[in-house]
């Protein structure tokens, strides 16, 4: 087995690692706008213009059974913007209470609210983006205790002082609640960029597109175990191995299998 037989490119798709051997790879790229194909199954992206070749482009994600990262990335920035919407509607359904005279049902607790049991139950493994989510704590909660000071000043028979502070409010805690919506959407487009891994196969370039290249590295073959003979849905056919390395496993797939059938044949 010669030296490069060992090696492996590492990528990551969602929370998981994968490894394809680095002698099938030619090139890694940042993928632009692929442009579409007509009659293509859901996994071809399209095709890019890489210096004057022409390259079929496969979305590795939904070629083993996951949605694509720009749905998941669409997913999350429609929730935030449903989420800033919902405290929008909030903050209006408080101001109509306060001038109708009538008794305000909404959520009070920003842990009951729909994007605060959201926000409770995400998680993600991006630091950036933790780090980015936390930003939200404190206005979060004090968005939600307009309500509590409008009640005080009501309850005192201050209504035009209880309309002041919807009126303050809105201009800042509220703006600078938006503000955070906006540049959290702004960050995961930038982010959540793919890269495509250009492999050789049967005398053609094809590019897999992976969320990100993490690592070049040696995995000897007495590290790599077959893969379980248990089927796991469509994707176990594509997988080599599994690699040992620290307390970690990373998937090793075959490119031969990846590419096989009439499906991707046709599609090229």
């Amino acid at each position: 087995m010669s030296e490069m037989d060992n090696s492996w490119v590492l990528f990551s798709l969602d929370k998981e690692e994968y490894g394809i051997r680095t002698e099938q790879i030619r090139q890694m790229v940042l993928l632009t706008d692929p442009s579409e194909v007509p009659d293509h199954p859901d996994y071809m992206r399209g095709v890019i213009n890489l210096r004057s070749m022409v390259i079929p482009v496969l979305d590795l994600r939904k070629r083993l059974g996951r949605k694509s990262l720009p749905e998941v990335t669409d997913e999350l920035i429609d929730i935030l913007s449903k989420g800033e919407q919902e405290h929008v509607d909030w903050l209006n359904e408080l101001q109509s209470s306060v001038e109708e005279n009538r008794e305000f049902t909404l959520n009070t607790d920003p842990r009951r609210c729909v994007f605060g049991q959201w926000y409770d139950n995400f998680t993600t493994e991006n630091a950036q983006l933790v780090s980015q989510l936390k930003k939200f704590d404190e206005l979060h909660k004090a968005v939600h205790e307009i309500a509590d000071t409008v009640r005080d000043y009501l309850l005192d028979g201050k209504a035009d002082d209880a309309r002041f502070f919807i009126h303050y409010a809105r201009e800042n805690e509220m703006a600078n609640f938006r503000k955070i919506f906006k540049k959290t959407r702004a960050m995961i487009k930038e982010n959540n960029r793919e890269i495509v891994v250009i492999v050789e196969w049967d005398n053609s370039k094809i590019g897999l597109i992976v969320d990100a290249v993490l690592d070049v590295t040696d995995i000897p073959q007495t590290d790599i175990e077959p893969s379980p003979k248990i089927r796991y849905g469509r994707a176990s056919r594509y997988i080599l191995g599994l690699a040992k390395k620290g307390d970690q496993v990373k998937i090793l797939l075959d490119v031969d299998s990846l590419m096989a059938g009439e499906e991707l044949i046709s599609a090229r």
